[in-house]
């Protein structure tokens, strides 16, 4: 029976996916790890997962938006992960198709196509715009690339999910990163002393909240299709 790992960027989506993976009896049989930020991180995260006896790893969570057609909510399953030196590692096409396959059974309508890797936040329209233009690529995270690497250099399969949190025309404020922490959590108060310098970021943070709140279902949907789609449901 496989034992899924599953790496995640951040802790709430961590939560998400834990919540989602206890609801359907299945805790014992998949382990969900947040690494923080970044491909080293989620490399570090993907080995821990591999020493604990995985024999699959998933890359899961939000992401941003690069295909200007791509809105809010849209899941995307990757057919490859880019780095940011554009060197290209595959994902498993048999699982890749199983799980396209479950999940538009299950009405998700997911959209198959290339994630890459941000060093940084792709925080402005134009650096999605550079991203995309250079690439090709509809979504973009910090994570994926260093899970690949730890699967590829293992030998076991490897897959990318995520869930766009904010589109390609959107600008991520930067009183929303200021609260990130280097292990994927995130802290309040940086937040607010950045939204009290600069008030005019308010309306663009709320309207990314409820974003990503809307995102966030439809990453558990997600996580209840993926562990029904690998036979782990108790």
């Amino acid at each position: 029976m496989t034992r899924l790992g599953i790496v995640t960027g951040l802790v709430f989506e961590a939560q998400v996916l834990t919540g989602m993976a206890r609801a359907a009896g299945c805790l014992d049989r998949v382990r969900i790890k947040a690494s923080g930020p970044g491909r080293s991180r989620a490399r570090d995260a993907a080995n821990a997962l591999l020493d604990e006896g995985v024999d699959m790893v998933l890359s899961m969570g939000l992401a941003g938006g690069l295909d200007p057609a791509l809105r809010s909510g849209q899941v995307i399953v990757a057919t490859a992960v880019r780095s940011a030196e554009n060197r290209i590692l595959p994902v498993s096409l048999d699982h890749h198709r199983q799980i396209m396959a479950v999940l538009e059974q299950e009405g998700l309508n997911p959209v198959a196509g290339d994630l890459v890797e941000a060093v940084v936040p792709a925080a402005s329209q134009g650096a999605k715009r550079a991203l995309f233009r250079e690439s090709r690529a509809v979504g973009v995270d910090m994570e994926s690339f260093g899970v690949a690497k730890a699967a590829s250099a293992a030998g076991v399969p490897f897959l990318a999910l995520r869930v766009i949190a904010d589109p390609a025309d959107q600008e991520i404020p930067q009183a929303a990163l200021l609260g990130m922490r280097p292990d994927g959590s995130v802290r309040v108060w940086p937040v607010l002393r950045g939204l009290m310098a600069s008030p005019g970021m308010i309306p663009e943070l709320l309207r990314l909240g409820r974003q990503s709140s809307a995102a966030q279902k439809v990453l558990g949907r997600l996580g209840q299709s993926v562990f029904t789609g690998f036979g782990l449901r108790g």
